[in-house]
């Protein structure tokens, strides 16, 4: 498990055992699309993508502004019972935002993590999808 890995796992297992934290009130949802005013649209926890590759919108909703302009999200997929860092993808966002979206495109099935950050590396949000190639 690489540094990165390891200190995520790490966040992840802190944050839970802490209980509510910095991302207490937040959501992470999966879909298909995201409307105007931030609504998902056929919203899922699992789906299906091509052999060559699929995308999905993530909406992650805040219960106050997100203070910042720019959120990393760092996608982990689960392969044998650990973490392995896939990517990390910038999101341009405004500080006054209470949400956003994001298209994100997967090449694999499997089960992924995804934790977003703040530019001062505050955990916002976590959230976790499964693929299945058709």
């Amino acid at each position: 498990m690489d540094a990165r890995a390891l200190l995520t796992s790490l966040l992840l297992t802190v944050s839970l055992l802490a209980g509510p934290s910095a991302s207490h009130g937040q959501s992470v949802v999966f879909c298909e699309q995201v409307s105007s005013d931030g609504k998902p649209v056929n919203a899922s926890d699992y789906f299906s993508i091509k052999r060559d590759g699929g995308f999905l919108h993530v909406l992650v909703t805040l219960p106050h502004a997100v203070n910042t302009d720019q959120v990393r999200a760092d996608l982990f997929r689960r392969e044998k019972g650990a973490s392995v860092f896939e990517s990390s993808v910038y999101i341009p966002t405004s500080p006054s935002y209470r949400w956003f979206s994001h298209r994100l495109t997967f090449y694999q099935e499997g089960e992924y993590e995804i934790f977003f950050y703040d530019k001062q590396e505050k955990l916002l949000a976590v959230g976790g999808i499964r693929l299945q190639v058709r």
